[in-house]
């Protein structure tokens, strides 16, 4: 198990982890500005009865939810990456 959190927090590790935060982050960022584009192609499905009242309240609901799991992950991902970063002082 120390093997295991030894290379967790190898400085490799914990540097991908910190790429990977911040595209996670700016991924969610891009999904929130996007998110009023991705409502009004829902809406506009429902007008075109592409799809039902209940997958538009599915979907509507993935798209609101969507960027701010992407942002809280990401800033996770950091906290993460700092900690195995850091030399336990």
């Amino acid at each position: 198990m120390q093997i295991f959190f030894a290379f967790i927090f190898s400085q490799t590790i914990s540097s991908a982890v910190g790429v990977v935060s911040v595209l996670t982050t700016l991924l969610g960022i891009w999904f929130e500005w996007r998110r009023p584009r991705d409502r009004e192609d829902v809406e506009d499905a429902i007008k075109d009865r592409k799809i039902t009242e209940a997958a538009a309240q599915r979907r509507i609901k993935f798209i609101d939810y969507r960027p701010w799991c992407l942002i809280c992950l990401g800033v996770a991902l950091l906290v993460l990456a700092m900690v195995g970063m850091s030399d336990g002082r």
